[in-house]
């Protein structure tokens, strides 16, 4: 059955009064509010994700950041602080565009930079709003796929990275989170198989050589990177541990930044550095 628009707002207001109530108990302790927050996730169906936040709580400790660096006084890294995270239509580069785009586009549409994947002689965009549609664009033609839309629990693409010209990562929230391969070449996106039945909704990921990392988007949570290769975990450091990730960016083909927030919103943000060769953190500041 397709989802009808009004389901999405609510999934939409049930997300924001979780994360209100996980941080009314960080902030008082008082059990009540985490009571609230365990209840209003069961009824989503993230009974799982719950236990599973805290089995990460009790096994996997914050780590210890193990050196310190200047890294975020590079340049690169200044301007990647200042990329916008939320797109609309008229914000995406003309390379990711054609004509027939505004056509099928909603007017309120939003976009994010890690919800874009382009190859070559197409582009595939999905939404991070209220919708879970996806667009693959050709150099003429626009195709509309609700493959997402017609399924309970996923409101929204969370990222969709690349693995190479034509394999396709694609992760999913929020009460579903997916991690699911497609196939993407001018013809069109096809789905192929799923990677990950439960907490694979990561909202970030990037590449350092041969091996591909993910962000996770826990509030209030343990959050960690995540090697798809042998799916080990590398649990954020500081405030980070409990901020969704937001952003990653590769560095030296070595390093990986990650911008860890509160809320898509949020003005305040933690700034990590993990080193993949020592296969630890190095860095951690509050911007």
């Amino acid at each position: 059955m397709t989802r009808a628009r009004g389901s999405a707002d609510e999934l939409q207001a049930q997300a924001q009064s979780i994360t209100i109530a996980l941080r009314k108990f960080a902030q008082t302790k008082n059990p009540h509010f985490l009571i609230l927050a365990i209840a209003r996730l069961a009824r989503q169906g993230r009974g799982i994700e719950v236990l599973y936040g805290l089995w990460c709580f009790v096994l996997h400790r914050r780590p210890q950041v193990a050196a310190r660096t200047d890294f975020h006084l590079r340049v690169e890294i200044q301007d990647w602080l200042r990329e916008p995270d939320v797109l609309r239509l008229a914000d995406l580069p003309p390379v990711f565009r054609n004509a027939a785009l505004s056509d099928v586009v909603p007017s309120d549409a939003l976009f994010r930079p890690g919800t874009i994947a382009h190859g070559r002689g197409w582009t595939l965009l999905g939404e991070f709003g209220k919708s879970a549609r996806m667009y693959h664009v050709g150099s003429e033609r626009t195709t509309v796929i609700r493959f997402y839309d017609e399924i309970d629990g996923v409101r929204h693409i969370h990222s969709i990275h690349a693995l190479d010209e034509s394999q396709i990562l694609i992760s999913t929230g929020d009460a579903k989170k997916f991690l699911d391969l497609w196939h993407v070449d001018v013809a069109g996106a096809r789905f192929v198989r799923r990677i990950m039945g439960m907490l694979g909704g990561f909202t970030a990921a990037t590449q350092v050589g041969n091996d591909h990392y993910f962000g996770t988007d826990f509030s209030n949570r343990p959050n960690y990177l995540f090697r798809l290769r042998d799916r080990r975990k590398f649990f954020y450091p500081g405030v980070a541990y409990t901020r969704w990730t937001r952003r990653l960016k590769t560095l030296d083909n070595k390093f990986i930044v990650s911008m860890n927030c509160s809320t898509l919103d949020d003005s305040r943000a933690t700034i990590t550095l993990f080193d993949t060769q020592a296969e630890n953190f190095i860095y951690e500041s509050e911007l």
